[in-house]
């Protein structure tokens, strides 16, 4: 029997354990749990603004009931001396240099967003 050297007696008798390794590396990733569910919602935490779309159901002291675009009746209280606004229309004619604006977008394929919408904002809170 000729001799070998120290390298292939190892590689020999280190084979056995590689092919094991990897047979079960393989068993465990394709008997892994493919992450079919869906990732649950998150919950707003409190004192996060949020946006609601709909149209006011009723007003009661200081509750506001609001009927949402999605359905089903949202009821918000409001703390005292909290400022209630109203936009009105108005045309472009009538903004000048200086006034603040919101403005509201969609993606668009020839430009990068079409504007759907502006509103002028009165007298803007200046962060100091």
């Amino acid at each position: 029997m000729p001799a070998s050297s120290l390298p292939a007696r190892v590689l020999i008798a280190g084979l056995p354990l590689v092919l094991i390794a990897l047979v079960a590396g393989a068993a465990g990733y394709a008997t892994a749990n493919p992450g079919t569910e869906p990732v649950p919602a998150l919950t707003p935490r409190l004192g996060e603004a949020q946006a609601l779309r709909g149209r006011i159901e009723s007003v009661s002291g200081d509750e506001i009931a609001i009927v949402s675009d999605a359905g089903g009746t949202v009821r918000f209280r409001l703390a005292a001396g909290a400022p209630v606004e109203t936009l009105a229309g108005f045309s472009l004619a009538e903004v000048k240099q200086g006034d603040w604006i919101n403005g509201g977008a969609i993606p668009h394929p020839q430009t990068v967003f079409a504007l759907t919408g502006l509103v002028v904002v009165p007298d803007p809170v200046l962060p100091p």
